[in-house]
């Protein structure tokens, strides 16, 4: 269980260093998923959390609504567009509680925002605020999606939500005619050796009525592995030889990747990469 602390944030609407995104909204700093994989693992040091503890903690900014609210009162353009949310999972379980993301896009609708919103999260929570979301004038809805079965994503994915009820909230999206994508990111390495779930994956992402992906392959860097590899060594003997693989970067990862293209193109998917 992620410890819970409320603190004050100075900020809420920070500029983004991401190609899609011009500023980006993160009302939580850390998050109780605990993706042994997570990127984000550095926001620790903003609030003296060591990099061992990530998944453990979530703090919680209290004063978010009012932030955004203020800003964008004062904002002259507000065609910028706006990432929900970068370093965390605004749709995290602690915000059945707190509805501060909730808030946040109401705010959104009442200042009549017309910049483009991005909502990126492996949580079905956000379908409680459909009703918000078809308010907004421009937004995109993304889940990210890592496998079709529970048991290979919960090997890195600890407390993230089903990936059966991820890809049920994305079809609902699509029924509600609200544009959505998928990011396939990580890749695991479990499927260097099971291309027929890869491929299912991609299936099941296009029957959901989905057209637009990302695909990231795992990031090794050091901090990231510190974390990644305890887990990664509980796995079977292929799933650790591929992350080796792709840790080192070895030829067989580029044969995999070429492989990732070829059902980029059977299903006619569109890859987006180069807007990240």
């Amino acid at each position: 269980m992620a410890k819970v602390h409320e603190i004050e944030a100075k900020n809420i609407l920070t500029k983004s260093n991401l190609p899609s995104a011009d500023y980006v909204i993160n009302p939580y700093t850390g998050c109780a998923f605990s993706c042994s994989y997570c990127y984000a693992s550095f926001m620790g040091r903003f609030v003296d959390e060591p990099l061992e503890n990530w998944g453990k903690y979530i703090y919680i900014k209290t004063n978010a609504v009012e932030l955004l609210d203020q800003k964008l009162a004062s904002m002259r353009k507000k065609d910028k567009s706006i990432m929900l949310a970068s370093v965390t999972d605004a749709w995290q379980y602690i915000e059945e509680k707190y509805e501060i993301t909730r808030n946040l896009l109401k705010t959104l609708v009442k200042h009549e925002y017309p910049g483009k919103i991005q909502c990126l999260t492996k949580s079905d929570l956000i379908l409680r605020d459909l009703d918000i979301i078809k308010q907004l004038k421009n937004v995109e809805v993304g889940f990210t999606i890592t496998s079709t079965k529970n048991k290979i994503s919960k090997a890195l994915e600890v407390a993230a939500p089903g990936v059966e009820k991820r890809l049920e909230a994305l079809k609902v999206f699509n029924e509600n005619d609200i544009k959505t994508y998928a990011f396939i990111g990580p890749v695991f390495p479990y499927f260097m050796n099971k291309p027929d779930e890869l491929e299912d994956m991609f299936r099941v992402i296009k029957e959901s009525g989905t057209n637009d992906i990302f695909i990231d392959m795992l990031n090794t860097k050091d901090y990231i592995a510190k974390n990644l590899e305890p887990r990664i060594s509980q796995q079977s003997e292929d799933v650790q030889k591929a992350y080796w693989a792709i840790k080192n970067d070895d030829k067989e990862v580029l044969a995999f990747k070429r492989y990732i293209m070829k059902l980029v193109k059977k299903y006619d998917l569109n890859l987006n990469n180069k807007k990240r």
